[in-house]
């Protein structure tokens, strides 16, 4: 645990504000939950934080504390950032913001709310509780409903009215899954010991495992090379064409020196083709290495609001994304993006920037749609739900949830084509780039 000094806080009104306080806490990148533990000791309030996020749970005890009238404002030391907390009074519960620095720059800004545990928390969890709080969860948190025609309160009463007390668990999570399928994003999800859920249409679109030998025993000139530990395979194909095949974007720390190494003896290519097919996603930090090694000048290409609490309209201000040349070895050549429909994620927001590069064209097919940072929070039976914390535009402001990015050129394989040990859209993006002459 850090520990700081707690200082005196005003005497008057510190009973209304002792006891435990839980609830969601929400910032840009990050949706989790905080319990703040309020005591008195003598006239001083001592507070000890604790904050659960992506499988982390990190505990501090408050300095700083300050009282004027229903707010209290704290400062806590997490995880080697200091966290300044404002909270007021509003009804049975705590609502507040939180500032998020490290070292003396603000990384981030957000807000929380808590209410006081309820004492009388049945040992045992029902079928509809179990509904009512993955409900509860998606009400609170789920950042697309813009892009959803749905009554979310009409869900509620219809599938809460299809469990009975006495519900197995197979029919439990077969209810809420099917609730959770009217949301159709590949982003929502459910998950037991035994079963796993996905709202979306990927996961009916099988990977097309036999593509990476059709390529490397037709199209390669020398064998590729892997890197990043395996996520990135890259050498060259006939021509004078460089390869790089993305299996996910991986973290940035393996990402950067995976991208010196490739671009490095790339740099002369006649073209680059940049093969995002399958990919499952990932860091959008690592996307945006790869846009800056391509950008022929800055510009903005995506904007990311987190949802913020209560309102299913209401938002954290926007966090805008910029592509700019990076100092780092680059390649400003015709570039060929391969998509499909199991492109996902991480990897359809690098094509909202590779989209705004005229030098650049996509082939293959439209993408998943399902743009957004995930969540994911625990049904209080342990079962592990998972949706999207915030909403994402491209540069112009458009959402392209649930719909997916277009292809340039829309080309797929055939299952005669597949037999034959042909890849068309590889073939296709060859054509263009022979017929594309370098800058």
């Amino acid at each position: 645990m850090l520990a700081s000094t707690t200082l005196a806080a005003q005497p008057t009104g510190l009973d209304r504000f002792v006891g435990e306080w839980s609830g969601p806490l929400v910032t840009p990148s990050l949706r989790g939950t905080v319990t703040h533990r309020l005591s008195r000791s003598a006239n001083a309030l001592v507070i000890q934080t604790t904050v659960s996020a992506r499988g982390t749970t990190l505990h501090g005890r408050a300095s700083r504390i300050q009282l004027r009238a229903d707010t209290l404002t704290f400062h806590v030391e997490l995880g080697g950032s200091s966290i300044e907390w404002t909270g007021s009074l509003r009804e049975n519960g705590l609502v507040g913001t939180v500032r998020v620095r490290q070292q003396m720059d603000v990384v981030a800004d957000g807000v929380w709310e808590a209410t006081r545990p309820a004492s009388n928390i049945p040992a045992v969890v029902g079928a509809a509780a179990l509904l009512d709080a993955a409900w509860t969860m998606i009400d609170r948190g789920y950042a697309n409903f813009g892009d959803r025609a749905i009554d979310w309160d009409t869900v509620r009463r219809v599938f809460a009215s299809r469990l009975t007390a006495s519900a197995s668990d197979s029919v439990t999570f077969s209810v809420i899954t099917e609730m959770l399928g009217l949301l159709n994003d590949e982003h929502v999800g459910l998950r037991s010991d035994t079963r796993r859920f996905t709202a979306g249409r990927r996961a009916e679109t099988p990977e097309d495992s036999a593509r990476h030998a059709i390529i490397a025993r037709r199209y390669v000139r020398t064998p590729f090379a892997a890197h990043a530990q395996g996520t990135i395979r890259a050498g060259w194909l006939a021509d004078s064409v460089a390869y790089m095949h993305l299996a996910e974007f991986a973290a940035p720390r393996l990402v950067g020196p995976a991208l010196d190494s490739i671009l490095e003896q790339v740099v002369h290519a006649r073209g680059l083709v940049i093969d995002l097919r399958d990919n499952r996603g990932g860091s959008d930090v690592s996307g945006q290495r790869l846009l800056r090694r391509i950008a022929d000048q800055r510009r903005l290409y995506m904007s990311s609001r987190a949802r913020a609490l209560r309102a299913h309209d209401s938002f954290l201000p926007p966090q805008e994304w910029f592509m700019q040349p990076s100092d780092e070895q680059g390649f400003n050549g015709p570039v060929i993006v391969l998509t499909n429909r199991r492109t996902v994620s991480a990897a359809e927001n690098f094509l909202l920037g590779a989209r705004e590069l005229p030098h650049v064209s996509i082939v293959g097919d439209v993408t998943a749609g399902a743009f957004s940072d995930v969540t994911r929070e625990t049904l209080p039976n342990g079962w592990v739900l998972s949706f999207p914390l915030n909403a994402i535009t491209d540069a112009r402001g458009r959402s392209w949830e649930g719909v997916g990015i277009a292809p340039d050129y829309r080309r797929t394989n055939t299952p005669a084509e597949r037999a034959s040990s042909r890849d068309t859209p590889l073939e296709l993006a060859l054509d263009l780039l022979a017929n594309r002459p370098r800058p």
